[in-house]
């Protein structure tokens, strides 16, 4: 077991106490004008790796395991102890909530139940197949139709079993989808003894249903004989990197300050000791982002430095080396967030810190809640940053930032979390709530073509039966939680809390459909022709493909013998030019009986063959395939500039009883993006 405590004997004591004073002295005694002087600091090795505990979830019984013990939280939230700072003036305004709603809702299922523990901390990450989802304390999972697989308690005699302290909270999870793996940070502090712990556990592949490798981490900071125990998790994974923070606490006396932690994907994903690199940097709550696409090998995270000021940390190798550098970027000033309203009560926002943060192809966005909402409501706040090169070379710059508000005076909207998808489409999970609405989960979003710094209207997706207060704790999320579908861009998933009593919560799982492709651009083009393949065309026509409206093209399934019923045709597109690199397909379809296998092709004229773009799922309900294709995109446009596209879908024979349904597959949308990178 890895332990800060034993490694700051010694030699190690002078050096690690050296580095947290300089930064507790530069947080707190100096605020830096916005776009001031990178601070770089390299990392600190750790004197000995750590080694896993190997866990196969397939052993445990039952599978789902519904008991919880009841042990409640402390009410108390602790928060940034400099308080709400007010930064340097600017000119720069915010944007507003004011487009039309632009998301469909989809499936909606229920996630784990009341475990006892106030508040509930609702995290969820999703893989091709899974949907896993992390509460206060338990983990389970679920295939995406909502049928659950797996449910244990994060304990000594659950999930982590022979490993657990008492008091173990917190939990988030990620997927790599580099690496293919779901990870899990929980910590686990003992406030008699002064300890503070936490667990990083990595499946060993895509399906959770398997091995994980957890690997338990000491991580109580001593500094000038303070010890200091670690809360508010942050955790990413970029396939070749991650990383975590920590808002370092006293447990008794002394100050607050952030530390995070970066060790290797590859020794991480396959169960190998593992290495760590630890750093403490300015700032609280330094919010890691979520990895959605590309991210040039960075690991980045997004914090609040106050009013009009934020902090952008930016993790790299180095030769041998991890190195983190930050530097400060101005934003349009807000105000503090107050108290939501609620039926019978009040609930805490969390207003002091950035609650999420995510990135994808070189663009992060950042959420929390704030204030200045109609009657003086909580609204949130979300912003947008492109990094550059930096600190290579260039500096980063806000690419736009807004707000999302309700229409109704002393209507509340807080404790967002924010995501963005390989196509910049932006969507954010909220509560919204008032004195005569009980706490609700509300979406917003926007494409990347949609004028700078605007969202849709928040668009309720579930509600909070037979709710009067939590009474004696303020508390609510701590968090929430949304994510972009990795086999279709276009649909998100999210968890909140909802409350089925005055002291009794529960989670929803829910999910929506960004209705508008990638639309909007001059690169982005309709089909001119479509004709089926497999199966008969029983309705519609090519001009159904437009618009995301209900009007649909259908194709009627046929048996294949000894293989299942089959729907397929094939779609021509004029390409706007031939200079592009890489074209986007995306498609929208459903089945009328059950969900089947959908795949995507696209024709490539120097190999007179069909490529394989995607594979997805269309379900019953309207469901968006986006998938990019390999650069070269010359290959799969011919010399009038006709681009080929196959959509095939399929119901197998099931080897295990079961015959297959036969279908219409119901098309209602589909376009090409012709794109210069």
């Amino acid at each position: 077991m890895n332990t800060l405590r034993q490694k700051m004997a010694g030699s190690w004591r002078g050096l690690l106490a050296a580095s947290l004073a300089v930064c507790a002295s530069v947080a707190i005694a100096q605020t830096p004008e916005p776009g001031s002087n990178t601070n770089t600091q390299k990392q600190l090795v750790s004197s000995a790796p750590v080694k896993p505990v190997i866990t196969d979830s397939r052993k445990f019984f039952p599978q789902v395991n519904r008991t919880a013990g009841r042990k409640n939280l402390k009410p108390e939230n602790p928060k940034d102890p400099n308080g709400f700072l007010i930064g340097p003036p600017n000119n720069l305004r915010m944007g507003d909530s004011i487009l039309p709603n632009n998301n469909k809702a989809g499936a909606k299922f229920p996630g784990i139940g009341f475990t006892g523990l106030t508040p509930p901390d609702p995290h969820l990450a999703v893989g091709p197949n899974h949907v896993l989802q992390v509460v206060n304390t338990k983990i389970a999972w679920y295939d995406k139709l909502g049928n659950i697989q797996f449910e244990q308690n994060f304990d000594n005699s659950g999930f982590y079993a022979g490993l657990a302290g008492n008091f173990v909270f917190d939990p988030k999870v990620v997927y790599d989808p580099v690496a293919k793996r779901f990870v899990t940070i929980v910590l686990d502090v003992d406030f008699d003894t002064f300890e503070s712990y936490f667990f990083i556990s990595v499946s060993d592949d895509d399906d959770p249903n398997g091995l994980w490798y957890t690997y338990k981490i000491e991580n109580t900071v001593s500094v000038g004989g303070d010890l200091h125990w670690g809360d508010y998790p942050s955790i990413t994974s970029n396939g070749d990197m991650m990383a975590c923070s920590f808002n370092m606490f006293p447990f008794a006396n002394g100050g607050v300050f952030a530390m995070v932690i970066a060790f290797d994907v590859a020794e991480a994903a396959t169960g190998a000791d593992l290495n760590l690199s630890s750093f403490f940097p300015n700032g609280f709550t330094l919010q890691m982002s979520r990895v959605f696409g590309d991210t040039g090998g960075s690991i980045f995270a997004i914090g609040k430095v106050n009013n009009s000021t934020m902090r952008l940390t930016r993790i790299r190798r180095v030769g041998p080396n991890k190195v983190l550098s930050q530097t400060n970027i101005a934003v349009p000033a807000y105000s503090n967030a107050p108290l939501a309203n609620a039926v019978g009560d009040f609930r805490d926002t969390i207003g002091d810190r950035v609650l999420c943060s995510a990135v994808s192809d070189n663009k992060i966005v950042a959420a929390m809640s704030i204030g200045d909402g109609p009657g003086g409501a909580a609204r949130v706040g979300w912003w947008e940053f492109d990094p550059s090169d930096w600190p290579v070379s260039g500096s980063p710059t806000l690419v736009q930032s807004g707000v999302i508000q309700a229409t109704q005076s002393g209507r509340s909207i807080y404790m967002p979390s924010i995501a963005i998808n390989q196509q910049g489409t932006i969507s954010v999970i909220a509560t919204a709530s008032s004195q005569s609405e009980s706490p609700s989960i509300v979406v917003s979003s926007r494409k990347a073509t949609d004028p700078l710094g605007q969202m849709s209207v928040p668009f309720k997706l579930a509600s909070s039966p037979n709710y009067a207060g939590f009474g004696f704790s303020l508390r609510w999320g701590d968090y929430a939680s949304v994510v972009p579908d990795p086999n279709d861009h276009t649909r998100f998933f999210g968890t909140c809390n909802t409350a089925i009593s005055s002291f009794t919560w529960t989670t929803d799982i829910v999910t929506w459909q960004f209705q508008g492709g990638v639309g909007g651009g001059s690169n982005d083009v309709a089909p001119t022709s479509v004709t089926p393949v497999i199966g008969s065309v029983s309705g519609g026509s090519v001009a159904d493909f437009a618009a995301l409206d209900s009007s649909t093209y259908d194709v009627t399934s046929v048996l294949v013998p000894n293989r299942g019923f089959y729907a397929a045709y094939d779609m021509t597109f004029v390409a706007p030019s031939s200079t592009s690199n890489r074209i986007r397909a995306t498609v929208s379809a459903q089945s009328t009986t059950s969900a089947v296998a959908g795949y995507v092709y696209i024709w490539n004229f120097n190999t007179n063959a069909w490529e394989y773009m995607g594979s997805g799922t269309f379900g019953t309900a309207q469901t968006e395939l986006s998938f990019l294709s390999r650069a070269g995109a010359s290959d799969f446009i011919d010399g009038s500039n006709n681009v080929q596209v196959r959509v095939f879908s399929l119901q197998p024979i099931r080897r295990r009883g079961g015959s297959p349904l036969p279908y219409d597959l119901q098309s209602d949308f589909a376009n090409l993006q012709f794109m210069s990178n």
